[in-house]
């Protein structure tokens, strides 16, 4: 997940403009639509997890997730048409992900490692999460070099899967009573 939060955090301002062709400020401007939607999507996701699944967090993070998943392939297979579909690709990416990010890196921490392991898996799901955010740096300035916006996109898409992979895995790890999340 973090692959693709800073994918688009960084990237999202420069696309708008070299491939949408916006001015540098438009483009900066419309890129906060991934922020924006996506703080809406902590405190729905938050709220939801709290009132309606009594703090089960992870089967509701996979919802999330397979929503952000289903974003990033609209994303790429519509998100180049114009500049209003990539903004709402965006933001529908940002609402299904900052949420479970929100919650995997902090509450969620607890119920895989324990309250006495908590701050062990913490930096370790946050360690991970570094590695993403270096990562998406070094290919997407490559990719972009040669101007494959749909490679990105693909890329992003990627790592949406990837993510629900991840989370597939931690749900079966509650099924079997080695996590309470």
């Amino acid at each position: 997940m973090k692959f693709i939060r800073y994918a688009l955090w960084s990237w999202a301002p420069y696309l708008l403009q070299r491939h949408y062709g916006l001015a540098g400020k438009d483009a900066g401007f419309l890129s906060t639509t991934f922020d924006l939607a996506g703080f809406a999507g902590v405190i729905a996701l938050g709220i939801l997890s709290d009132r309606v699944f009594r703090g089960r967090r992870a089967g509701l993070s996979m919802v999330f997730v397979l929503g952000m998943a289903a974003s990033c392939l609209a994303l790429y297979l519509v998100g180049g048409s114009g500049i209003a579909v990539f903004t709402i690709c965006i933001g529908f990416i940002g609402f299904t992900l900052y949420g479970p990010d929100a919650i995997l890196t902090s509450a969620g921490a607890i119920d895989v490692g324990s309250r006495a392991a908590a701050t062990r898996a913490a930096g370790i799901i946050n360690g991970m999460g570094s590695i993403g955010s270096v990562t998406q740096e070094l290919v997407l300035g490559k990719v972009l070099k040669g101007g494959n916006v749909d490679l990105v996109f693909a890329l992003l898409l990627g790592s949406a899967l990837c993510a629900a992979f991840c989370l597939a895995l931690l749900l079966r790890r509650n099924r079997t009573g080695r996590a309470d999340m």
